[in-house]
């Protein structure tokens, strides 16, 4: 089992019960300030963020879509998956206007 929180980057740890979280070189996954966490599984996670950052964890690998969704203004605050459907939601623009992105997995 291994753990996981955000903010200025990705921490994790595989126990509980140990205090110290390790985490992941800036740049190495993410980009920018990490707003949101979810996942089926261990093997199956997503990370949301700032400038429309979406990343996802398949027990191997980080995949980064940040050519699929170009950075812009704007952040994606919370994501939630269920299944195949992955839910990502924030604001975009100076105006704040509301944004959710709605990935399926075929």
């Amino acid at each position: 089992m291994e753990y996981r929180a955000v903010r200025t980057g990705i921490y994790y740890k595989s126990r509980l019960d140990n205090s110290v979280w390790k985490t992941y070189a800036q740049g190495l996954v993410t980009n920018y300030v990490s707003e949101s966490v979810s996942g089926n599984d261990t093997t199956d996670v997503f990370v949301v963020g700032d400038s429309f950052e979406i990343v996802h964890y398949n027990g191997k690998d980080w995949h980064n879509y940040e050519y699929t969704i170009p950075p812009s203004y704007g952040v994606l605050g919370s994501v939630a998956m269920k299944g195949n459907l992955m839910i990502a939601v924030g604001f975009t623009g100076s105006t704040q206007q509301a944004i959710a992105i709605v990935g399926k997995r075929n």
